[in-house]
């Protein structure tokens, strides 16, 4: 009994993916894709992302139902395909993003607060104690157990969808329409061809979906392994709702150029001007709420996917010891160390951070073209459905079409920042090398030669990856 009390329902599993996506990008939404083209790309972007996105989701759902022994670990559907160091690499780089998008979750509550206390947004060491506070309460939240964890998430995301609802409502009621048909396609602005402007928006749409596979990080903790399916899908399209009429209704109170030009969270200034001034104060308050709410989450996933990886001998062991709650203690304890030196970082450079929000998604996207990648590998295997063909087709188009995407986003993205991630994976060697020194002594190789390949690729991606950024750094 008692360890069913530990268990997450399908409502928990569900805040788990709408509490980790839902953060304070959306709230800023409008702004960050105006920057980038008008309304009539924008729209085109979504249904594209929408159709890849749930094809991703897809993909979780899929794999959970036909293959529940690989239900330890979002790196296991990897390891189980591709082999013990591609799996590594998908758990080593899921959690350095994961840490990574935490630190920046936290700059951004600290931004949060730093609207109605000026101070905090100067990013020196005001900041550095206020986000070393919120690090070491979450961890202490998280240390307590997940049903505590899990019931303040819950909780947070009531909040946060509640106060969503609100203001669509109100986007909704004080949305001029007429505006919407200023430079549907962006000529006047100037913003180029319209593929452009489609591209320019791809990855930054992705990155608002980063967290969808939250529900399968936590699926050994769920009641039941059908919820996690159910979970990912119903959260899909409850953050796809929220975010698709956020973004557009806000094109009904400003025009594009000027949506592009508004301070952070834009969301605030659209209703402060549109609503009046208890709005804008009451998106502040929200963007708080969802800030605070996906940073939980993140704690969670943060800790929780190396302890499952330890246990599993994908990770050193040490990631894998545990508190008299069950909580995955020193996976946290190391993850929130990780965190309070990201802070220093980033007060002694503050570039450090804008780099940082980027990098942090693209380390989580070879989670989902590898999970993608096996999904289709078993189908054509015919390891999956042996004896549903259509089903079989079904998931290979389903994991092709998830695949493509995120292979586009890339393409339509940044290269670049993919390149200086395999700095990540080259420091992950020494882990690897520490997690398998039993197998190293017993004179057992612990690379093949294709893993020594991906190796020297990681290793010339990152050498030209850092010539770019050094000339891009232009020092005199």
């Amino acid at each position: 009994m008692e360890q069913q009390q530990t268990k997450l329902s399908l409502i928990g599993l569900i805040a788990i993916v709408v509490g980790g996506i839902i953060g304070g990008g959306i709230f800023n939404i409008a702004k960050i894709l105006a920057h980038q083209a008008s309304l009539g790309a924008i729209i085109i972007s979504w249904i594209i992302s929408g159709i890849g996105i749930l094809a991703i989701a897809l993909t979780f759902k899929t794999l959970i139902s036909v293959r529940p022994d690989l239900s330890n670990g979002i790196y296991s559907y990897t390891r189980s395909g591709f082999g013990e160091y591609a799996g590594f690499n998908i758990a080593w780089g899921y959690w350095m993003g994961n840490a990574i998008g935490n630190a920046v979750l936290a700059i951004m509550l600290n931004d949060a607060f730093g609207l109605f206390f000026p101070l905090l947004l100067k990013h020196s060491w005001p900041t550095l104690i206020f986000c070393s506070i919120f690090t070491w309460l979450f961890t202490f939240i998280v240390a307590r157990g997940m049903k505590l964890a899990a019931t303040i998430n819950t909780l947070s995301t009531i909040l946060k969808f509640s106060s969503l609802l609100l203001i669509i409502f109100l986007l909704f009621s004080f949305a001029d329409y007429s505006l919407m048909d200023f430079d549907f396609w962006g000529k006047e602005s100037h913003l180029g061809p319209l593929s452009d402007q489609i591209n320019s928006t791809m990855l930054t749409t992705l990155f608002f979906f980063m967290g969808i596979e939250g529900a399968m990080v936590v699926s050994s903790r769920a009641l039941r392994q059908a919820d996690v399916g159910k979970a990912t899908v119903i959260g899909y399209i409850i953050c796809l709702f929220l975010n698709v009429i956020i973004c557009i209704l806000s094109f009904g109170f400003m025009p594009q150029s000027q949506l592009a030009q508004l301070n952070d969270p834009s969301l605030a200034q659209i209703l402060g001007k549109g609503v009046g001034e208890w709005a804008r104060i009451f998106v502040n308050v929200s963007v708080i709420i969802a800030v605070a709410g996906a940073w939980l989450v993140g704690t969670i996933i943060a800790a929780e996917l190396p302890a499952q990886a330890a246990r599993d001998r994908v990770l050193p062991a040490w990631f894998a010891k545990t508190n008299r709650y069950k909580a995955p203690i020193a996976s946290l304890l190391i993850t929130s160390a990780f965190i309070q030196l990201f802070f220093f970082l980033v007060i002694k450079a503050p570039h450090f951070y804008l780099l940082s929000i980027d990098i942090s998604g693209i380390l989580i996207l070879p989670t989902y073209i590898f999970s993608a990648m096996f999904m289709v590998k078993s189908g054509l295997h015919k390891e999956i459905y042996q004896d549903k063909n259509i089903l079989r087709q079904i998931a290979i188009i389903i994991g092709t079409t998830a695949v493509l995407y995120c292979l586009w986003v890339i393409y339509a993205g940044n290269i670049h920042l993919l390149l200086l991630s395999s700095g990540v994976y080259i420091i992950g060697i020494l882990f690897y090398e520490i997690t398998h020194w039993n197998d190293r002594k017993a004179g057992i190789p612990i690379f093949k030669i294709t893993d020594r390949y991906v190796i020297g690729l990681l290793a010339a991606a990152l050498f030209f990856s850092l010539l770019i950024e050094w000339k891009f750094l232009d020092f005199k």
